[in-house]
């Protein structure tokens, strides 16, 4: 039933691109690696299941005989050791990447876009969430439009620095 879970849990993984997990950015090949991590026990148990059972079973087995015997207690131990082993290595996936550090300046450094900005109060170089706010979009669209190819980012670990200038051509490009 968990191992079940965890492969619909991974599936999902699978297909899904960059993602925010526990203040981490997770790029999508990480989110690819752990949605197979996390469907693996499922597949193992299935398997181990074919081999160990169908040894035991002939035109005679009843299904209490089944369930009672051996082999399928051992599969059942092979699939929650596999689960166990599954979500460490997810969990350890997920935290060896850094954090996304917080906006560091005060508040009366930040820029805001209640009134557009003038150039000089922008930073020349922008966080994610910084792009966000200056193109009044969400960060999962930034992500989107840096994977896309559209808006030029550099990445440094996990996380994604923008030149204003690339946001100015992105802005232009588009008008």
């Amino acid at each position: 039933m968990c191992s079940g879970a965890a492969f619909i849990i991974g599936l999902i993984l699978l297909f899904k691109g960059n993602t925010r997990l526990f203040e981490r950015n997770l790029p999508a090949p990480k989110v690819r690696v752990i949605g197979m991590i996390l469907m693996a026990p499922f597949i193992i148990a299935v398997c181990a299941g074919f081999t160990l059972v169908s040894a035991v079973i002939d035109e005679n087995t009843t299904f209490d005989d089944l369930v009672s015997s051996p082999d399928v207690q051992n599969v059942t131990m092979i699939e929650y050791g596999a689960l166990a082993l599954a979500v460490l290595l997810a969990a350890y996936n997920i935290f060896t990447l850094p954090k996304e550090a917080p906006l560091t300046a005060p508040p009366s450094q930040r820029f805001s876009f209640d009134t557009p900005p003038s150039v000089g109060e922008v930073p020349k170089i922008m966080t994610v969430e910084e792009v966000a706010l200056y193109l009044r979009v969400s960060p999962d669209e930034v992500l989107r439009l840096i994977n896309e190819g559209k808006l030029g980012a550099a990445r440094i670990g996990s996380t994604y620095r923008i030149a204003r200038i690339a946001v100015e051509d992105f802005i232009a490009r588009k008008e």
